[in-house]
């Protein structure tokens, strides 16, 4: 593997965080659990060692059930690096009622996830005239 980033894991860490999920002390508690295609996959896709490693341990989470700050943080970097993973933001969902965390900080999350890469949430997304991302109050 190629010692520089992509633009999708730029977007999946930022800066601050590319201390993977196995290296960190506070995760050696957590088995990950590797993507399972069987014996024969169709098609194999060469996800990225930042993308293996977040994903390998959400699966994890979400098995064991774990409903914990570290786990509503790890949901939000698979999110950011795969915006459109609907069973990541449920999951999340899940975790923010069991903590009972503030709905608005959480809806600045969304947006922000939203007006950062409206192109892979293009049915949820409004636009703007201008092509942006326009605001728009969602009932």
């Amino acid at each position: 593997m190629s010692s520089t980033t992509s633009d999708e894991e730029e977007h999946c860490f930022g800066d601050e965080r590319l201390v993977l999920y196995r290296d960190r002390p506070e995760w050696r508690d957590v088995t990950p659990v590797p993507q399972d295609d069987g014996p024969n996959p169709v098609v194999s896709i060469a996800y990225s060692e930042r993308f293996k490693d977040v994903h390998d341990y959400l699966r994890a989470v979400v098995r064991s059930g774990e409903c914990s700050e570290r786990a509503l943080q790890l949901t939000a970097d698979a999110i950011m690096c795969n915006p459109a993973n609907y069973t990541v933001w449920n999951y999340r969902r899940k975790i923010i009622e069991t903590l009972k965390k503030d709905v608005n900080e959480e809806l600045k999350f969304t947006l922000q996830i939203i007006e950062d890469q409206p192109k892979k949430l293009p049915s949820v997304v409004p636009q703007a005239e201008d092509g942006g991302v326009g605001r728009q109050r969602f009932c």
